[in-house]
């Protein structure tokens, strides 16, 4: 069987950047946003890949891990989405002047929480010792939501192109408020969170265009991806990436290979 990624069931987004700068054309804030936007939902995408590619063969030693990784990708999405309800959709709505100018997307988030409240409840009660694993159920949960997350995630990107009508001028504080929200969210994260976030992310993904992403201190990435990598490396050992940001073959898909 040849090596496993976790470059599927869930395609990653191209970014809206990449051809413009292949053909040497001119990136303004609104590809920026979108850009940056892509980026932080092609890391949810492949760390759910990696999830419902792994959970059918995750047995005994490897459960506990395993759900720590799990409720790692549920604890991202949740301070994403609440971000972005918080800080970012209102910040937007200011710039624009029109009430409401997010709420297809803050709707959207409303149809699949039902699905994410779902895995959550199942992985907390495994690690209480209230429900057996069964790798096939988490399977059967995230196909309940997963269509309608990858729809979302790419429609979103969409929508930020989209703010480009209200002109750079009235929005030339965009791109603030994307990192004042990606800022606190990684705050709120942890030292296995932020280390785990680091992990799903593809350096070599569009021709390694995006390798410096995020734009966290060095300090902040050295101790996320070496000190922090290494002290929970039984938890990340799951990841769609190494700790050098290349896809990996998927552990748990290892032994069948």
């Amino acid at each position: 069987m040849p090596a496993v990624y976790a470059d599927h069931p869930f395609a990653v987004i191209p970014t809206p950047s990449f051809p413009r700068l292949k053909n040497g054309e001119p990136i303004d804030i609104f590809h920026r946003l979108a850009t940056e936007m892509t980026l932080v939902h092609n890391l949810l995408l492949r760390s759910l890949n990696a999830i419902v590619l792994q959970a059918p063969h995750i047995t005994g030693a490897d459960i506990l891990p395993f759900t720590r990784f799990i409720l790692a990708w549920h604890t991202l999405i949740s301070v994403h989405h609440a971000g972005e309800e918080e800080l970012f959709f209102p910040a937007v709505e200011r710039m624009t002047g029109v009430v409401g100018v997010m709420d297809k997307e803050k709707g959207e988030h409303e149809q699949f929480h039902a699905g994410l409240d779902a895995l959550k409840g199942y992985v907390d009660a495994v690690v209480k010792g209230e429900e057996k694993w069964d790798g096939g159920r988490v399977v059967q949960v995230v196909e309940g939501f997963g269509g309608v997350l990858r729809g979302h995630l790419k429609g979103e990107i969409e929508s930020l192109e989209g703010l480009r009508r209200f002109g750079e001028e009235k929005m030339k504080g965009v791109m603030k408020a994307a990192e004042e929200e990606a800022e606190a969210g990684m705050k709120a994260l942890g030292g296995f969170g932020l280390a785990w976030a680091f992990q799903q992310i593809d350096y070599e993904f569009e021709e390694g265009t995006w390798k410096s992403w995020p734009a966290a201190p060095f300090p902040v990435k050295f101790i996320a991806q070496t000190v922090m990598g290494r002290i929970y490396a039984d938890g990340l050992k799951y990841s769609a990436c190494d700790r050098n940001g290349r896809l990996q073959p998927l552990y748990a898909l290892r032994d069948k290979q």
